[in-house]
């Protein structure tokens, strides 16, 4: 362990604080740091998930326990602050996107979670129950009406937690879907659906 210590001089009026040998190291190596350490460290948080699902779609959702993440890219980050009309400050957007890395990926929701939670109009679409989804489009493709499922993302927050953005696609094949990513603001307690922006095709 680092011993810290600090040494007081007071001669006449003057007074100052010299720092020891130790102090001055840590120093230096924190400044070394990539600021991403410091950044929140992201859990998945199923309330907050199906909170903002139910904000972005009010039907019946046929939801894969697959999730996946934002995405979001750094250099298109003007881009979309000008989608987002100043709905979010650019620093704040910038530390989800750097946090968007400290998330794990192919994180699928726990079984437990789905058979407790499946309710609202959502239904939970397991591996097997997926794969048949999938399997059914595209063998009635042209003859009935396809089976829509949705994929949504784990949400990424910002360092204060005052809003965080999160991805929710829906389509009837993997390659063939639509989605947008959602802003959700936290207001008097409550995470309230503020802006969507970088929509897209697959």
């Amino acid at each position: 362990m680092v011993a810290f210590g600090v040494c007081i001089i007071i001669s006449g009026e003057s007074i100052y604080l010299e720092l020891n040998h130790q102090m001055k190291i840590l120093y230096f190596i924190l400044a070394l740091l990539p600021l991403q350490l410091f950044a929140q460290k992201q859990e998945i948080n199923y309330g907050i998930i199906k909170m903002a699902i139910r904000q972005i779609d009010t039907g019946n959702i046929l939801l894969s326990n697959k999730l996946s993440i934002p995405l979001l890219q750094e250099e298109y980050i003007m881009t979309y602050e000008k989608e987002l009309a100043g709905k979010i400050p650019l620093r704040n957007l910038r530390q989800i996107i750097r946090n968007q890395h400290n998330v794990i990926s192919s994180i699928r929701l726990s079984v437990d979670t789905m058979l407790k939670d499946s309710l609202n109009g959502i239904q939970y679409l397991t591996g097997d129950r997926f794969q048949k989804v999938l399997d059914k489009n595209r063998k009635d493709w042209g003859k009935a009406i396809p089976i829509f499922f949705s994929i949504v993302s784990i949400p990424v927050f910002d360092n204060t937690n005052t809003y965080f953005v999160i991805s929710y696609e829906k389509g009837v094949e993997l390659k063939n879907k639509h989605g947008s990513h959602y802003l959700f603001k936290r207001i008097n307690s409550k995470w309230i659906l503020w802006g969507s922006f970088s929509e897209w095709e697959s």
